[in-house]
């Protein structure tokens, strides 16, 4: 199964935080379990992966830019919710999870697509 996990937090290494690392030991737990897993995170300017990805959105055609350094695509973008589509489109998800920040507004993206929309917010 392929599991898109969404939230509009900055993520590892960006921000790490109790949602962060949840988010990730989720991820890492799917995938040693044999699903393909992503993370759709919001992003900041700062550090070395807020530089590098200014630079790729700059130069890139999509809104989204992608960090496999966890071991799985993190799909970073400025409004996570413009991107949530076409992050689970390209990734093929059969199931996205929205979490913590704007998960209603990810939610909501995404009606209407192919994927199966997981969250205890109502949408």
């Amino acid at each position: 199964m392929n599991i898109l996990l969404a939230s509009a937090h900055p993520y590892i290494p960006q921000m790490i935080g109790g949602a962060q690392s949840s988010m990730h030991d989720l991820a890492t737990e799917f995938a040693r379990r044999g699903h393909k897993v992503g993370v759709l995170s919001g992003l900041t300017g700062e550090g070395w992966v807020g530089r590098k990805s200014r630079v790729r959105l700059k130069l890139g055609r999509r809104n989204y830019v992608i960090d496999t350094s966890l071991g799985y695509p993190v799909y970073r973008a400025w409004f996570p919710w413009e991107a949530a589509a076409d992050v689970a489109r390209h990734m093929r998800a059969d199931v996205v999870v929205p979490q913590s920040w704007h998960p209603v507004r990810i939610a909501r993206a995404l009606n209407g697509g192919p994927a199966r929309v997981v969250s205890e917010h109502v949408v």
